[in-house]
């Protein structure tokens, strides 16, 4: 049964007791004493029914438990290094972009889109702090039309929006400053006065993991030391193409593993299992390890990357030989 189909009800039993208690309060009628003990009993019985109901209702409005599990990843997850993964730059496009229409979407993709676009409009509207809390800590297809019910979402936004950063890690300063360089975002105002904000009102600071024993350091990061450490950690060891067409088969059969074996994979299960409880029920676990580029030219080629696992991803080069360049 729907909500609607409750809350009807539930607004006629509400206009029904009060037209009772009107038709009583006047004073018309002349009950005999066995009447008088029928309403004594039926008043009892109306009296331990709106308890329960008052219970309900009360149950109803509160937090269910994965709710407060998700509130609790997005406010611990900001300074971990973990969760600023290539998800984060999705969600701000996303927020910022919003979702786009295609002339190929089914009636139930443009409605989610919408949906989707409704609630991008709600984060964009929270204090910068706030988006930016958002957008480390989930994957976009956790919050997305149908990645979790709109109360929980609106629930987490009206918890959050007191919420403030005083710091971050050097690498978000980076690259929120990468994506206002780049398209769709560079030429958004919004983002812009986003990312002002956040580089005015946090400092990047490095935090260090402390061994047993050991108390935790934190150590103010300079942009160019930032920028560093960034290059460090991002540069490309080297690029693998050509490979012999025999293997394409071995390549398809291997490649389910190899992107189960990548840490965006694990990530996004860990948060799915953590949270399904307040799922919709035909919502189906998905990933962002897929990345889909459609040219709007369709005498061009689609163009399709794929997150996998660092060692699982060197097995199946060496197995597919292929070339470095």
């Amino acid at each position: 049964m729907s909500a609607c189909v409750v809350l009807s009800q539930f607004a006629a039993l509400a206009a029904r007791a009060e037209s009772m208690e009107k038709k009583l309060s006047a004073r018309k009628i002349r009950p005999t004493q066995d009447q008088l003990d029928q309403f004594c009993e039926y008043r009892d019985k109306l009296r331990m029914t709106l308890s329960k109901l008052d219970a309900e209702v009360t149950s109803l409005v509160q937090p269910d438990e994965e709710a407060i599990k998700l509130l609790n990843r997005i406010r611990s997850g900001q300074n971990s290094l973990a969760t600023i993964s290539v998800a984060f730059s999705r969600n701000l496009i996303l927020i910022f972009s919003g979702p786009k229409d295609s002339s190929l979407d089914s009636e139930q993709v443009t409605a989610n889109k919408k949906h989707t676009r409704t609630r991008c409009l709600k984060l964009r509207s929270q204090h910068p702090h706030v988006i930016l809390k958002w957008a480390q800590a989930l994957p976009p297809s956790t919050w997305k039309s149908r990645g979790m019910t709109d109360n929980a979402f609106d629930y987490l936004l009206k918890t959050l929006e007191a919420d403030r950063l005083e710091s971050v890690l050097p690498k978000v300063h980076y690259m929120l400053q990468s994506l206002g360089e780049e398209e769709p975002l560079d030429t958004c105002d919004a983002f812009k006065s986003f990312v002002s904000e956040i580089l005015n009102t946090t400092t990047a600071i490095e935090t260090t993991t402390p061994a047993d024993g050991e108390k935790q350091t934190h150590v103010t990061t300079t942009p160019d030391n930032a920028l560093m450490k960034l290059i460090e950690t991002t540069e490309i060891d080297y690029k693998g193409s050509s490979m012999p067409t025999s293997k394409l088969p071995l390549l398809i059969d291997r490649l389910p593993a190899a992107i189960k074996s990548s840490e965006q994979w694990k990530w996004e299960r860990k948060i799915f299992l953590e949270n399904i409880g307040m799922l919709e029920a035909n919502m189906v676990d998905r990933t962002d390890c897929l990345n889909f580029f459609v040219p709007k030219d369709r005498n061009h080629d689609i163009s399709i990357t794929l997150t996998v696992g660092h060692e699982v991803g060197l097995e199946v080069i060496g197995e597919v030989e292929a070339i470095d360049v």
